[in-house]
């Protein structure tokens, strides 16, 4: 759709909008339908509902950041975000151990 699609700023919403409807869609018949047996477990299992509903959030929220580019580029905070990606990373890894998703043994411990 980014290919086919020749206006610069219905390009940049319109193929995250439809993804993003699309990971709704899905999210919601896996909540509804039956399971079936021929291999269709990531459609139809309940268990990825709250994931594909996620992710139909974050295309929604794509077009929405992908609207508002400017086309220059924003600042230079590289080192910034080498420190933000691991220390969420180990944030995120300490919630899941104090909830007891993940023991220590999964961390390498």
């Amino acid at each position: 759709m980014f290919h086919i699609i020749r206006n610069e700023n219905v390009r940049r919403v319109v193929p995250p909008i439809i993804a993003g409807i699309l990971w709704q869609e899905m999210a919601f018949l896996s909540g509804v339908m039956p399971e079936i047996e021929d291999g269709y477990a990531l459609v139809t299992n309940p268990g990825f509902a709250p994931v594909m509903f996620t992710f139909g959030i974050g295309c929604v929220a794509a077009a929405f950041l992908l609207k508002n580019y400017n086309g220059e580029r924003g600042k230079r905070m590289k080192w910034l975000f080498y420190v933000i990606y691991p220390l969420h990373l180990a944030v995120l890894a300490l919630v899941a151990l104090v909830l007891g998703l993940i023991n220590l043994s999964v961390l390498g411990l």
